[in-house]
């Protein structure tokens, strides 16, 4: 409830900033009004925009939405090996139970399970144990390696991707820069208004909680912003016209790469595989240790060798959950998202300053003295 209240009082600071701006700047529409009732341009290329909501002011916000989570993975590995410290003697208990309402044996056993045991250990240690160990290992190994490579091929896209929109920034200011006609300073304010859109996209499919809607390739500010370089390629220097439609198209390519690794990822199959392995060789060790003689005797090794046993499993679990979450957990790539904090800050200095300059009455230079 207080996240939900924190969230509600900056809509509504947000709203009465906006509305403030509007009244100072009203040449061009607000800018949460251009997202929510695009320009033409943007209308024929039905761009969605992001819901303010759905962006993270700062890097603090994007580190506080996911603090749950964190300490959930770090809890995981030191909570669980000690329940099973403390459970074991009643999971023992409760296994021996089922164990043997299910064997529903006619005879009753005088050596304590021993027999069974031997007959078993064979089987168990030179066929069962290994398969099942070699799998799990097998899998786990790749899982890690995958996810992981997944997350630095991120990470150079995302650091591509900000180079690339620092480049289009300068290359938009600097074929606007000589523009005589109100219509290029017009599409000069939408363009800058657009290339923060994006900005404020990739923050957003970067948080870690953007949904499948909103994530997808078509939707995006590039397409209305090459057609409004298109369109005012009359008015504007025709020098970067080529240089700035070739970063749009490299930038798209970045965005389509990056949308495509976020969406490859494992099943949820894969996961329940990983999930019954580890099952199954925790009851295989329940099985070697169902012995009354060793539960009497060694009570305090089997509760260790349990404890490790789920400590182990509880710890492999936390790094595939962490690291399957490219933006949440240790393993998180948040501090390459930061970096385009500071950059839309900047783009929205330049919207603000464009949409001021539309509204100068001395503009051009020397005007007054016409």
């Amino acid at each position: 409830m207080p996240r939900t209240l924190r969230r509600r009082r900056r809509a509504l600071l947000l709203a009465i900033a906006l509305t403030q701006t509007a009244a100072l700047l009203p040449s061009l529409p607000p800018r949460s009004t251009t997202r929510q009732r695009a320009t033409p341009i943007a209308d024929d290329f039905c761009v969605l925009p992001p819901d303010d909501a759905d962006i993270s002011a700062t890097l603090d916000d994007l580190l506080t939405e996911t603090r749950g989570f964190d300490l959930a993975l770090r809890a995981a590995p030191i909570v669980a090996p000690g329940f099973a410290f403390i459970a074991y003697p009643y999971v023992a208990a409760a296994f021996r139970a089922v164990f043997e309402l299910v064997k529903n044996a006619p005879y009753v056993e005088v050596d304590g399970g021993q027999y069974e045991i031997n007959i078993l250990t064979p089987t168990l240690i030179g066929i069962v144990m290994p398969s099942l160990s070699i799998s799990f290992g097998t899998l786990v190994a790749t899982t890690v390696n995958t996810l992981r490579q997944r997350q630095l091929d991120l990470r150079v896209l995302l650091n591509q991707e900000l180079s690339a929109v620092q480049l289009l920034r300068v290359g938009l200011d600097a074929n606007f820069r000589g523009a005589t006609t109100m219509n290029a300073r017009e599409a000069d304010a939408r363009a800058a208004l657009l290339l923060e859109g994006y900005v404020a996209r990739v923050i957003q499919e970067s948080s870690g909680r953007s949904s499948e809607e909103s994530v997808s390739v078509p939707n995006n500010e590039l397409g209305a912003l090459s057609s409004l370089l298109s369109e005012t390629a009359a008015d504007a220097s025709s020098t970067y016209q080529n240089n700035l439609h070739a970063l749009v198209a490299t930038l798209s390519e970045r965005r389509s790469a990056r949308l495509a690794h976020l969406a490859t990822t494992y099943p949820a199959v894969h996961y329940a595989v990983l999930t019954a392995i580890a099952a199954s060789i925790v009851l295989a060790y329940l099985v070697e240790t169902d012995q009354e003689v060793l539960q009497f005797l060694s009570s305090l090794q089997l509760r260790l060798l349990f404890t490790i046993l789920i400590g182990v499993f509880s710890g492999v679990g936390s790094v595939v959950t962490d690291i399957a979450d490219p933006f949440r957990g240790a393993y998180r790539i948040t501090s390459t998202v930061a970096q385009f904090f500071p950059l839309r800050e900047a783009l929205i200095c330049d919207v603000a300053c464009k949409r001021t300059a539309l509204d100068d009455p001395e503009w051009p230079p020397g005007s007054e003295h016409i």
